[in-house]
């Protein structure tokens, strides 16, 4: 994630799959957030959210020329684009192939559940966590096969 948006950090927290954009001033945020979009749409990154275009809307009318000002309805975007992202907003639908993609670090583990169907892969879940102080210390193949048992 953090490569993906390498131009936005130094306007841009990233953690796992949590990203916080910030700005000094609205003109500097709105290119920012263009920014965001652009990067987002050009890694696909949009397609793993359901609807995203329903959540995104009433934030994109805030980056045109002459924006309305913030309201009740961006807020709710804000609300429902958080729960479309959850995990558990995010079924499978059971027909396909499922894959467990799994990745460990010396302290950091996750994992990333997806679905194949008609060759199109499907977010379905994941999970991530810190490894406990003696996991820390595991050999490297060990580490990988507590990942997939967190899986």
């Amino acid at each position: 994630m953090t490569r993906i948006f390498e131009p936005l950090l130094e306007h841009a927290i990233i953690y796992i799959d949590d990203i916080l954009l910030f700005s000094r001033d609205m003109e500097t945020h709105k290119a920012l957030l263009n920014k965001f979009f652009d990067t987002a749409n050009l890694y696909g990154l949009i397609d793993f959210i359901p609807h995203v275009d329903r959540y995104t809307s009433p934030l994109s009318r805030l980056l045109k020329k002459n924006p309305p000002p913030w309201g009740p309805e961006q807020t709710q975007a804000i609300q429902e684009l958080k729960i479309a992202q959850s995990p558990r907003a995010l079924k499978i639908p059971g027909e396909g192939k499922r894959i467990l993609q799994t990745d460990a670090s010396d302290f950091y583990w996750g994992v990333i559940l997806m679905e194949e169907l008609d060759n199109k892969k499907f977010y379905c879940g994941h999970a991530s966590g810190q490894f406990k102080e003696a996991e820390k210390y595991y050999h490297t193949t060990f580490k990988k096969a507590l990942v997939v048992k967190n899986g």
